[in-house]
C-alpha cells in the first residue's frame, strides 16, 4: 500500500506544477504563487475509541480566485483514493502586495485505521 501522503501528493500534482509539503515554498521574486500545499494535521483515536484516525490537510492557494469547481475536483480525486473530507473548506485572503491578492483553500482529509492488537 503506498503511503498516504504520497497518495495526497501525486493526486495534487495532477492540478498542480507545483506541489510543496508542510508549507508553501514562496519566493517573493516569483511571477505567481499559486501551487498546493499538503501535510499531516493531527493522528488521535477515531470516534469509537478503538481505532485511529490521522487526518491530512490541503491548501489550495490561486492569486484572484480559485478556479470554479477546483475545491471538489481535488475533493473527488483524494476521496477516490480511500479518505474521506472531515469538515467543511475554509477560505483565507491574503494580500501578496499592492497589485494581487490570493485565495487559499484549505481541505481536511481523514482516514480510520483498525488498531492491530
Amino acid at each position: 500500500m503506498k503511503p498516504l501522503l504520497d497518495v495526497i501528493k501525486t493526486e495534487l500534482e495532477t492540478i498542480d506544477s507545483q506541489v510543496d509539503y508542510g508549507r508553501g515554498k514562496f519566493k517573493k521574486d516569483a511571477d505567481s504563487w499559486d501551487c498546493s500545499i499538503y501535510g499531516r494535521r493531527r493522528f488521535g483515536h477515531a470516534n469509537n475509541n478503538q481505532d485511529y484516525r490521522v487526518v491530512f490537510f490541503v491548501a489550495i492557494v490561486r492569486e484572484d480566485s480559485l478556479p470554479e469547481g477546483l475545491e471538489l475536483e481535488v475533493i473527488e480525486k483524494i476521496e477516490a483514493r480511500g479518505m474521506k473530507l472531515s469538515g467543511e473548506a475554509s477560505y483565507v485572503y491574503i494580500e501578496r502586495n499592492q497589485d494581487s491578492s490570493y485565495e487559499i483553500c484549505y481541505l481536511e482529509f481523514a482516514k480510520t485505521f483498525k488498531r492491530r492488537c
